[in-house]
C-alpha cells in the first residue's frame, strides 16, 4: 500500500515497486487511503472549480459511489462557475455528481455591498478608493476581484503600501 500511495505522489519513479498505469488503479489508491482515513475521523475534500476538470469529477462519482455502502464519512465541497465550459452546460456536466446520494447543491449568489468592502480592504488589503471602486466594478463576484488584483500586482501597478493597525 505504501508503494502505490507513494507510486501515486511521485509518479514516473522507476524504482518504486508498483507503478500506476491508469487512472482507475489512481483512484483505486485514493479510495483506499480515504477509506483509512474516514475510519477514524470524517475526511473533507474540496475541490474548487471542478466544472473545469473531468477526471475530477469522475473521480468524486467513483468514490462516492464507491465508498456509500461503507457508511463512511466523507464530505465533498466542490465549487463550480455558473458558465459554459467547451460548449457545455455547468449544470450538464455536473449533473452526473448531483445525482448521486446525500448531494445538495448550494447556489451562491454575488456578495453583497457589505462583504464586498470587507473582501476589498480587508482580505486584500486595498486602500478605500480603490476598494470602493473595485468592489463596484466586480458586481459582487469575488473571484473577479481577486483576478482584477493578481493581474495588477504581476504588471507592476499595484504597490504595497503601509500595513493597517486599525482592523
Amino acid at each position: 500500500e505504501l508503494d502505490a500511495l507513494t507510486a501515486l505522489l511521485h509518479p514516473g519513479q522507476q524504482q518504486l515497486a508498483v507503478q500506476l498505469s491508469g487512472m482507475n488503479e489512481r483512484f483505486a489508491v485514493l479510495s483506499l487511503l480515504i477509506e483509512r482515513l474516514a475510519n477514524e475521523r470524517t475526511v473533507l475534500i474540496a475541490l474548487d472549480d471542478i466544472h473545469c476538470d473531468e477526471t475530477a469529477r469522475r473521480f468524486v462519482q467513483h468514490i462516492v459511489e464507491n465508498l456509500e455502502q461503507k457508511s463512511l464519512r466523507v464530505l465533498f465541497v466542490l465549487t463550480a462557475q455558473d458558465e459554459d465550459v467547451d460548449g457545455a452546460s455547468t449544470i450538464g456536466l455536473l449533473n452526473p455528481l448531483l445525482k448521486l446520494n446525500g448531494t445538495t447543491d448550494v447556489p451562491v449568489g454575488p456578495l453583497g455591498k457589505a462583504e464586498r468592502a470587507v473582501l476589498m480592504r480587508e482580505l486584500l488589503g486595498l486602500e478605500p478608493r480603490l476598494a470602493t471602486r473595485l468592489a463596484e466594478g466586480s458586481g459582487g463576484n469575488p473571484l473577479f476581484a481577486i483576478r482584477v488584483v493578481e493581474g495588477w500586482i504581476r504588471a507592476g501597478v499595484l504597490q504595497a503600501g503601509p500595513l493597517s493597525t486599525n482592523t
